[in-house]
């Protein structure tokens, strides 16, 4: 069976577009700005965004729709380069798991909503904390502890003296200490923290989180809602549970069933309504009450200072690589689907505009909440911030904003968290993709329609199994997760990839072949500037590098502690540190393993099998050539590689559009 194609221009471009305003954007984004202090983050972000992102966007794109394979068969041209594709697959499927992951925690939120009044909108459960209601709550060294003071409505100072009144208390105690010479400071505005409704209810759901454990309808409405609670519960969770996660499972078959014909036609829907909802709900945050000045933290750095955390850079790295949807596959698979003479530099530029955009308009969404939460507790900006950050801040301050929507607030929260979640599906669209797009390629008879179908089938149940009911059954797995990707698990095999990809492609596989082939494709000749060799084959890796070993040695210096994400110590995974290392590990073995195996196969003394496995050999893209791959030879890794300076491209039938001959100063290529 032939390799499809994109439809037409328009879904591929709305598809690319519905990934972008998914939970890369959407959520990822604001939480890192708001755990990194939001002006250093979205200058470090963009910095990272031109000079990392944009060229390995532009090399994806090349390679993807040049080799018309999925990762584990498109860098099967450079025999080395194979073990990349299967880290690509490996990291593929972790990207997905992490999203989903986050998707689980979607749905508790948008069971929730299902509820008059919300259970986070008052103070009166079980979970909340007589800080709920009070303008600040003050967290003091260890003078001023339990011990002194054990209720801050019935305080009990070290004198025995007892004070109801909170805002006395906290002033006779403050003036007892810094009155008497041999105290210490027992409490300073830098280290107060604010409390809400929405903060003590993630407080709660994050320690709660293990909903089907002793499953039982009750069980799961007392979790969510409060089993003291008048709330009036409008739908049973369990049946809430069922409906979208079957919703989700249909259209991820749906959007899965003929490769990417259908994964264009779901794209209208996952483009088009959370873009409105998401505007939507930067207006109301615009209008919140004081929600402006927290703008100016946004956008404008307090000190250059800020900008020497590694965790920042760290972050930041990351964020590229997943809102692009680089170097972990998914771009690289969905352009392997673009017909051979498709001008893929125009479809960057829906990623170039559009990620910083989305990214952007998210971010200010959640700081006028912060700004509005900052107004309501009577308190600084960076004091809000500190109390909120999380992976799942983002969420908090949702359920902020959504307290004071106009009218009825049921329907508008429902609405926001039902198209979040049903956004997140095209956030793993690529991943899956990836996944049954590298086994049908690597095993052809995968790519009859049914046999795929039943894989497809088996792969969506099978991550769903992982990502939803695990967590459901086991308290804080799923931040533990989060976690475990999000401290330097993805950063580090991200820049290990890429520098794996420009090293090999542009100086074994050669740039100037490279060049020359993007030219044949799109007709243009932009991509054999010496620019792109400039930033391929040396700026972009040496950015890499330097983020990398600057995250090293803030390990070194500060401990792995200082780059994992702020959550709870309950939620902390304590064997993160170690699984991550043995993962990255892992990959590293893949690529010696893979690497050494193809030098002792290749033919020859010791320099000749090094020269084999380090270059381009057009032979081995041929057992491909029914799955319309190119055949590529051009002298391929320079003056040593092998080739007679033609590039030969075989079985294009469904990419061809009539005969013509295209000619270059290095090639002649005849279609």
């Amino acid at each position: 069976m032939e390799r499809p194609t994109w439809s037409n221009k328009l879904e591929y471009h709305l598809s690319l577009f519905s990934c972008v305003i998914g939970l890369s954007s959407s959520w990822r984004f604001p939480y890192l700005a708001l755990e990194n202090g939001g002006a250093p983050f979205i200058y470090s972000f963009l910095f990272l965004f031109v000079i990392v992102g944009i060229p390995l966007v532009f090399l994806d794109l090349a390679w993807g729709q040049y080799s018309n394979l999925a990762p584990v068969q498109a860098f099967k041209v450079v025999p080395v380069l194979q073990g990349a594709g299967i880290c690509i697959l490996i990291l593929s499927s972790a990207v997905l798991i992490y999203f989903g992951t986050v998707s689980y925690y979607l749905l508790l939120y948008l069971s929730s909503s299902f509820a008059e009044p919300f259970p986070w909108t008052n103070c009166n459960n079980e979970w909340n904390t007589d800080a709920c209601n009070s303008v600040f709550v003050p967290s003091c060294n260890d003078t001023f502890t339990s011990s002194n003071i054990t209720n801050l409505n019935n305080t009990i100072i070290s004198n025995d003296t007892i004070i109801s009144n909170v805002t006395t208390a906290f002033t006779t105690a403050v003036t007892a200490v810094f009155t008497t010479t041999t105290a210490q400071p027992l409490c300073s505005i830098n280290d107060t923290k604010v409390s809400s409704s929405p903060i003590e209810y993630w407080n709660y759901l994050s320690s709660n989180d293990d909903i089907c454990s002793g499953f039982s309808n009750k069980n799961m409405s007392d979790t969510l809602f409060g089993s003291a609670t008048t709330t009036q519960i409008i739908l049973s969770p369990a049946i809430i549970f069922g409906i979208f996660i079957g919703v989700r499972a249909f259209l991820s078959v749906l959007a899965l069933a003929k490769h990417v014909n259908f994964t264009g036609k779901v794209s209208y829907l996952f483009s088009t309504f959370p873009f409105a909802v998401s505007i939507m709900m930067l207006v109301r945050c615009l209008t919140l009450e004081n929600a402006l000045p927290a703008l100016l933290h946004l956008f404008v750095p307090t000190s250059f200072q800020q900008f020497a955390e590694p965790k920042l850079w760290k972050d930041a790295m990351s964020q590229v690589f997943l809102s692009l949807m680089t170097t972990w596959g998914g771009l690289l698979t969905w352009s392997s689907y673009n017909k051979f003479y498709n001008k893929f530099h125009i479809d960057a530029s829906v990623l170039i505009v559009t990620v910083p955009f989305i990214s952007i308009i998210s971010a200010v969404s959640m700081f006028c909440v912060v700004g509005h939460l900052a107004h309501v507790k009577e308190t600084d900006i960076l004091t809000v911030m500190e109390s909120v950050k999380g992976p799942m801040s983002p969420l908090v301050l949702l359920t902020e904003a959504l307290s004071t929507m106009w009218g009825y607030k049921v329907p508008w929260s429902i609405i926001v968290f039902a198209t979040m979640f049903l956004s997140s599906i095209a956030t793993q669209l690529p991943c899956l993709e990836c996944i049954l797009s590298s086994l049908s390629d690597t095993f052809l008879v995968l790519r009859k329609l049914w046999i795929r179908d039943i894989i497809m089938v088996l792969v969506v149940i099978g991550c769903m199994c992982i990502y939803y009911l695990i967590p459901c059954l086991y308290q804080g797995v799923g931040m533990k997760i989060i976690e475990l990707c999000d401290t330097f698990l993805f950063t580090f095999a991200f820049i290990l990839l890429a520098l794996v990809l420009l090293f090999m492609i542009c100086y074994a596989f050669g740039f100037q072949l490279l060049g020359t082939n993007t030219k044949a494709m799109t007709r243009n000749a932009c991509l054999t500037s010496k620019f792109w060799l400039v930033m391929w084959g040396f700026l972009t890796p040496l950015v890499l590098l330097a983020c990398m070993v600057y995250i090293v040695y803030g390990i070194i210096v500060d401990g792995v502690e200082s780059l994992s994400p702020s959550m709870s110590d309950d939620n902390r995974f304590v064997w993160c540190h170690v699984i991550t290392w043995i993962l990255i590990g892992a990959l590293l073995l893949i690529l010696v393993v893979v690497t050494i195996v193809h030098v002792l196969r290749s033919p020859g003394i010791f320099s000749e099998k090094l020269k084999h496995a380090f270059s381009a050999q057009p032979a081995r893209m041929a057992a491909s050539s029914s799955s319309h791959g190119a055949l590529m030879s051009n002298g391929m890794g320079g003056r040593n590689s092998p080739g007679n300076g033609h590039l030969f491209m075989g079985g294009y039938a469904s990419h061809r559009d009539g005969d013509e001959v295209l000619v270059d100063d290095d090639i002649v290529t005849s279609v």
